[in-house]
């Protein structure tokens, strides 16, 4: 408050020395434009235009500090929102596409597979507007915010250039791969991002199954049978037991103490949002993930998906 306090009377003291200082240089040239400038000064309205306002300033020596000390304009937030609403309905969109992704590499379509590459590098202007402008902020949140949002982007468009070999060579396994990589990528950055447009009120489901013995459950135990991808799985332990999807791929990573850890990645069959009707991905124990055994003739909802 101080300081703002000290810039408006260097205002007042600044617009008058313009006006004098313009006075004076008229005087020489016209003595009736001195006259008319010395009689309103008389009355206490200087005549003082936006023009006169910064050959005072800048005479003192004064004009481009007191422009830097000023605030600049902040962008209005109905635009704001507009521009962020507009650019995460342009990335929800793209979960359509990984459906009819997963549809052709399932069916090893190579003509097709071979065209997504171009269609998620498209996208790359639209992640960068998204992530600078939902978390534009200098504080730690923001910051680490886009450090994050930045890296799963990172990790998406490497899965893509890998799904782009795969998809030269028509390798299945590369493809699945590279597939289940960008699918858990996208879906970190939609959760990072609060791209989900509603979420699951329940956290864990083995409440629900507490009273229930495995033996109701439906599936071949995966060490008799270990489920493999594209398999259609239940989830057997865990927030998210009983909930049924799709494997779409596997992963070994090293525990704290250098032991191997293999994770299953599965596409969940239920979906998120209200509107955009997104499929959760989830990344868990392999030892949890069973295939199920209730599924004769049963097929993951994108082979419904026509070309």
């Amino acid at each position: 408050m101080i300081y703002r306090s000290f810039i408006c009377a260097l205002l007042l003291f600044v617009a008058p020395a313009a006006a004098f200082l313009q006075s004076d240089a008229s005087q020489r040239a016209s003595s009736g434009g001195s006259a008319l400038r010395m009689a309103a000064a008389e009355e206490g309205a200087p005549a003082v235009g936006r023009r006169d306002f910064f050959a005072g300033a800048a005479a003192l020596g004064l004009g481009a500090g007191l422009m830097d000390a000023l605030p600049a304009a902040a962008a209005p937030a109905p635009a704001k929102e507009a521009a962020l609403k507009g650019y995460g309905d342009r990335l929800r969109r793209i979960a359509r596409t990984l459906d009819e992704l997963q549809r052709d590499i399932f069916n090893e379509d190579w003509e097709f597979v071979a065209t997504y590459p171009a269609t998620f590098r498209a996208f790359v202007p639209v992640f960068t507007r998204y992530t600078d402008a939902r978390f534009e902020g200098e504080g730690e949140a923001d910051r680490q915010s886009r450090v994050a949002l930045r890296y799963e982007v990172g990790r998406l468009f490497g899965a893509v250039e890998r799904l782009k070999r795969a998809a030269e060579k028509k390798d299945p396994r590369e493809a699945q791969a590279a597939f289940a990589q960008i699918s858990v990528a996208y879906d970190r950055y939609l959760k990072a991002g609060y791209l989900y447009d509603a979420y699951d009120p329940v956290t864990s489901t083995e409440k629900f199954f507490a009273d229930v013995p495995d033996s109701a459950l439906r599936f071949a135990p995966p060490a008799a049978d270990p489920p493999k991808i594209k398999d259609l799985v239940l989830l057997t332990a865990g927030p998210d037991k009983g909930k049924t999807g799709t494997l779409i791929g596997l992963e070994e990573t090293l525990g704290s103490k250098g032991e191997k850890k293999k994770s299953g990645i599965v596409k969940l069959d239920n979906t998120i949002g209200r509107v955009s009707k997104i499929r959760e991905i989830k990344v868990v124990p392999y030892a949890i993930v069973a295939k199920r055994l209730d599924t004769e003739g049963e097929r993951d909802a994108v082979f419904s998906i026509k070309k």
